[in-house]
């Protein structure tokens, strides 16, 4: 129901069904115990509605056997900057809880850096991945990082370390013949 819809001979090559619940009070317990009765799926995939509440669906009881494996989150890129001035809280409510975010459709001008930190400080774990307006996904810069890798010394807060990892796996040209400061437990 949004500006792609999906292939109908997909769907049925792949044996897959779609239900939609159209009112927020619909999405409960006992009408997925129906779905679950009618489909007996071995997968479900919910995409659930942006303007509804998180909270609602995190504290929601599933089904017996459906097991929550993860929440990943689609932002477009084109509106982001509108969301983020007009209803920074529900995005944000959405966000803080997703392990992964794709934006998408994102335009030149978008100032990634800037949602980066936004971002990370209300879900410091999650994932972010940016594409163009092509799909193409953008590689991140320096800029894009948490912390200034300028200097001949760099501080890695506790909630970047885990970026910082991947980063210096990814690009050590950034590291190099730098000293990387971060706080390490070691054992004897």
């Amino acid at each position: 129901e949004g500006e792609e819809e999906y292939d109908e001979q997909l769907l049925a090559q792949s044996r897959t069904a779609i239900e939609f619940i159209e009112d927020e009070e619909d999405f409960n317990t006992a009408h997925l115990i129906e779905l679950e009765k009618k489909h007996k799926p071995e997968r479900i995939i919910i995409e659930y509605n942006g303007m509804w509440s998180f909270e609602d669906l995190l504290s929601l009881r599933f089904p017996r056997n459906w097991e929550l494996e993860g929440i990943y989150s689609t932002v477009d890129g084109q509106t982001l900057d509108m969301y983020m001035k007009n209803m920074r809280n529900l995005l944000m409510d959405q966000l803080k809880e997703s392990s992964l975010i794709v934006i998408n459709r994102c335009p030149d001008s978008l100032n990634r850096a800037n949602f980066r930190r936004s971002l990370k400080i209300q879900n410091p774990g999650a994932q972010l991945i940016f594409e163009d307006l092509n799909g193409e996904i953008i590689p991140h810069s320096a800029e894009d990082l948490p912390y200034d890798v300028s200097g001949d010394r760099i501080v890695i807060a506790d909630d970047d370390f885990g970026v910082w990892f991947v980063d210096a796996t990814e690009h050590p040209e950034y590291y190099d013949h730098k000293i990387v400061e971060f706080k390490a437990q070691t054992i004897q």
